[in-house]
């Protein structure tokens, strides 16, 4: 898939799962000072010994929690780098020799869509809806699409699995988080699932990791505030310090006993905090996104009817059974073709619009649940 120039850029800046600047309302803004780097967290990580070998990138994990973390964070973002590529070269993916994609047009149509310097609609092959994991990108802008299972238990487990019922944007986030099956701060990971430096599953059959971040980040800053209130200190979550009476963040250098007390005594939770709060962010910047992707589809829906249909009513009231004498109600429009269209005079319905556009817009039948990759052995 071409990139556009700005899209380039966004995505080179290091914002690799923003859906391209065609499918959004407004453009993404990068934002000032820096790309997104998830492996700089926004709060100190202390340097804490962790026993355990192996790791999920192949290579030998021998630090502390800071080492943990960036070797999760570069796991998880070369496997997204992998998935991307084969997502926008789809000649390069392949298995056993094997395409995992094929064109979704015939040539003619495929020459036009070069022509214009726009990637050439693909589809899976059957192998590469067994073994070709999605994106996080592709799930933003296309939608999940449940992998073919295979063998009975991955279809006893498909049926049970929520995945597929989960918003786009969590389904996304979670993709962008699986792949590390590395030791945690528990040892090694014996299980071969996916796992973030803490424990927890990043992709499983019944839950939810991107609402379980922002759970831990909620818990986690409680707990620091009622420790350090316990000592007669101020923990501020939003700032992830400790502040004085003003809400300023007080320096290290004055920090007194109590604080330094503190400090030595919460630093596995603090690390914790740090990183499920940049996590939680990460997870609200995709459904900030994912927002403006159903604003945009919406506002298109309306502004397609509004080119294509001749409207014979428009009113301030509901139509009545012959569909045209006005009700009272809702402002709803017939069409020459018969169809009546409801909602505030044209005014946006986001309920509405949503519930049309998860219904029916194009590739995004999320609602359709199966089994995505619990064990993630297919990269």
């Amino acid at each position: 898939m071409v990139l556009s120039p700005y899209d380039q850029q966004v995505y080179n800046a290091g914002f690799k799962f923003v859906p391209q600047t065609q499918y959004l309302l407004n453009p993404f803004q990068i934002p000032q000072g820096g790309g997104a780097d998830a492996s700089k967290p926004d709060f100190g990580i202390p340097s804490l010994k962790v026993e355990g070998g192996g790791s999920g990138g192949g290579a030998a994990f021998t630090g502390g929690i800071s080492d943990l973390t960036s070797n999760f964070q570069t796991t998880v973002d070369d496997r997204q780098k992998r998935l991307f590529d084969a997502y926008n070269n789809p000649s390069t993916a392949k298995v056993l020799g094997m395409d995992m994609f094929r064109q979704d047009v015939n040539p003619v149509d495929a020459g036009e869509y070069l022509a214009a310097d726009m990637a050439v609609p693909q589809q899976r092959t059957m192998l590469g809806k067994m073994f070709q994991p999605q994106s996080a990108e592709e799930i933003m802008q296309e939608g999940y699409e449940p992998m073919t299972n295979i063998g009975i238990l991955s279809s006893i487990l498909g049926k049970a699995d929520k995945f597929g019922t989960l918003p786009r944007a969590d389904q996304a986030f979670i993709s962008s988080q699986m792949g590390y099956t590395g030791p945690t701060v528990f040892g090694d990971n014996q299980s071969g699932l996916s796992k973030d430096p803490f424990g927890l599953n990043t992709r499983s059959a019944f839950g939810n990791y991107a609402e379980r971040v922002g759970v831990e980040a909620d818990k986690l800053g409680e707990a620091l505030t009622k420790s350090a209130d316990k000592r007669g200190l101020t923990f501020d979550a939003s700032q992830g310090a400790l502040v004085d009476a003003a809400g300023n963040v007080i320096d290290e250098d004055e920090y007194d006993a109590a604080m330094q007390d503190f400090i030595n005594k919460t630093n596995l939770m603090r690390t914790k905090f740090g990183y499920y709060t940049k996590k939680t962010k990460e997870r609200d910047e995709l459904r900030r996104l994912d927002e403006e992707r159903i604003a945009a589809a919406a506002k298109k829906k309306r502004e397609d009817i509004m080119k294509t249909q001749s409207y014979q009513n428009i009113t301030g009231g509901d139509m009545g059974d012959d569909g045209q004498t006005p009700g009272g109600g809702g402002g709803n429009v017939t069409t020459s073709g018969g169809d009546t269209y409801g909602g505030e005079a044209f005014g946006y319905n986001e309920a509405a619009e949503k519930t049309d556009f998860y219904r029916e817009g194009g590739r995004v039948y999320y609602m359709d649940g199966g089994l995505t990759d619990l064990v993630d052995i297919y990269d």
